[in-house]
Order: C-alpha cells, then sequence, then structure tokens
C-alpha cells in the first residue's frame, strides 16, 4: 500500500482509524506539503478543492466523477468503498 501513498499521505494515513482505498488508480494525485499554500496544496487560490479523478477522498470514497459545480461547493460522485 506504501507504494501507492505520496510523502503526505504517508504521514496523514496514521490519522485515520480505517482504511478503504488510497487512490492507487489515480494517475495524477496531487503532492501534498505541509508547507504547501491553500489546504497543503489541495485546494487552489479560491478555496476550492482540486479533484483529482479515481484519487480517494478521507481513505474512503473514490471520486468518479465530476456532476457540477455552484456557489458553494462542487459535487462529485464517489464510490464509497465502506459501503460499496
Amino acid at each position: 500500500m506504501g507504494a501507492y501513498l505520496t510523502d503526505y499521505e504517508k504521514g496523514e494515513i496514521l490519522d485515520f482509524k480505517e482504511i478503504y482505498t488510497v487512490g492507487h488508480n489515480c494517475p495524477d494525485k496531487i503532492k501534498g506539503s505541509p508547507l504547501g499554500q491553500y489546504n497543503s496544496g489541495y485546494d487552489d487560490d479560491k478555496g476550492d478543492y482540486q479533484v483529482r479523478m479515481l484519487d480517494h477522498i478521507a481513505y474512503r470514497y473514490e471520486v468518479k466523477d465530476k456532476l457540477g459545480r455552484g456557489s458553494f461547493g462542487q459535487a462529485l460522485k464517489c464510490f464509497d468503498h465502506k459501503t460499496k
């Protein structure tokens, strides 16, 4: 599993009690950094999460598609690896 994690994720994952997915199919993972601007590099300069297809959210959800965006956020279609 460690081969699929970025250096940032290798530290972050320790804060999670259960792991269901690590985004191992994501071809363009963001290489976060605690020193990175805007949520360790995961958000853009407007504060919006930079979505990557097939990456994970909270080591549980796998991003499958972007459904849309509005004034207060983005809508994503995700697969829940815990409940299937």
